[in-house]
């Protein structure tokens, strides 16, 4: 099946968060949460981090995201994306894809706007689910754009290599396709997916890394509503 005629199964999964620093040491930071659903334009998500111990120094105190995207040729277009502390909305993202551009709006009225590049772009909220629907067609997606809400930002990516391997995870032994993005112009930081063949392809796991500190999200549970 490609991704062309691809189409998501609602699902909730958890991650667990680990975190690895020259500076902090190492340290279970939480849990992340996303929920899937389908709604009659396309696809809705709902997500909520659970911080704990030294997370509220590093990742801030527990937030939501939520965001709405449409799937036009196998990818994911967002449509609405916003998120903040828990019972709050900080921030919003609205999207005008006739001009492409973003518009970044806080909780204090201040609105900002940036063009959008070309490329597949995605948001923080999304990002998870938008690289699942690309499956086999990664190769052909050399730039990854996340759009980050929270501070105002599209950080860029360039597709830096893919394998396959088995990933060990409480889910069992996967076959997964691992991708490593890299930022652009800051090399050593990437953005790495394993996307399991046997889940829809969806992430089992998902990594930050820079020099100076890694954060890894690891399946806690996954359930398919088919």
């Amino acid at each position: 099946m490609t991704s062309q005629t691809y189409a998501l199964t609602p699902v909730t999964i958890s991650y667990t968060i680990k975190f690895e620093s020259s500076k902090f040491g190492s340290a279970t930071l939480g849990r992340v949460e996303n929920t899937l659903k389908a709604t009659d334009n396309g696809y809705s998500i709902e997500t909520v981090t659970k911080a704990q111990g030294m997370a509220a120094i590093i990742m801030g105190s527990n937030e939501q995201q939520s965001c709405e995207f449409e799937v036009r040729d196998g990818k994911a277009v967002s449509q609405k994306y916003q998120g903040g502390r828990i019972g709050e909305t900080d921030y919003r993202v609205d999207f005008d894809w006739g001009q492409r551009k973003a518009y970044f709006n806080d909780s204090n009225g201040r609105r900002d706007s940036v063009d959008l590049p070309e490329g597949y772009i995605v948001d923080n909220c999304s990002m998870w689910f938008a690289v699942a629907l690309l499956q086999g067609d990664i190769a052909d997606s050399q730039s990854l754009y996340v759009v980050d809400g929270k501070n105002k930002r599209i950080r860029g990516y360039k597709l830096r290599s893919t394998s396959d391997e088995i990933l060990s995870t409480k889910l069992g032994d996967k076959h997964v396709t691992k991708v490593v993005f890299e930022r652009e112009l800051r090399s050593g930081r990437t953005l790495t997916f394993w996307l399991s063949h046997e889940d829809e392809y969806l992430p089992l796991k998902m990594q930050e890394s820079r020099k100076s500190r890694t954060t890894t999200f690891e399946v806690a549970k996954l359930t398919l509503d088919r």
